[in-house]
């Protein structure tokens, strides 16, 4: 029996040590067959640093989707476009709105952002919201904020962290 735990943790070692090196999923082995996880190995990001429209990037759901923010300085407008996972393609959903929810010293507000449908989406679906509102352009220049976009799509809710820089996109019509 413990030449075979032995053989077994020689295996496992092997197969981790093996999969470190080239990215290959560790065998599921030790107590429980649970799969052994590589901590070294950091998450893959297989997506453009920036949105189809120019914009930063919003991870939703561990990668499952994304979103775009533009600031259009010029009218004071944000929009916020649903992209899929690799953050190359739009999805348009049947939200009512979207919301970016800001922390800034214990107070908190929240913003709604409408849909506003383009010519190629089906009734009902969208996947671009916008507000004019100069108070959230305001909020979201400043400094120490903690602002995150809530988004449901097919009945379950999704959050991502808005990290708002200053390179400013312009939304395309």
């Amino acid at each position: 029996m413990r030449f075979q735990n032995a053989l077994l943790e020689i295996v496992c070692l092997t197969g981790l040590m093996a999969g470190l090196g080239v990215g290959m999923p560790a065998p599921a082995c030790a107590q429980g067959g649970a799969p052994a996880k590589a901590a070294a190995a950091g998450p893959q990001h297989d997506h453009p640093d920036q949105g189809p429209h120019g914009g930063a990037l919003i991870e939703l759901g561990n990668e499952k989707y994304h979103a775009e923010l533009l600031h259009d300085e010029k009218t004071q407008t944000i929009s916020v476009y649903v992209l899929d996972g690799t953050a190359k393609q739009e999805v348009p959903i049947p939200a009512k709105f979207v919301r970016i929810n800001i922390k800034r010293a214990g107070k908190g507000e929240q913003f709604q952002l409408k849909p506003s449908p383009q010519k190629q989406e089906t009734a009902g679906k969208t996947a671009r919201f916008v507000l004019k509102d100069q108070t959230l352009c305001d909020r979201l220049h400043a400094e120490g904020i903690d602002a995150r976009l809530v988004v449901e799509i097919e009945g379950k809710s999704y959050s991502g962290r808005v990290v708002h820089s200053h390179d400013h996109a312009h939304p395309h019509p």
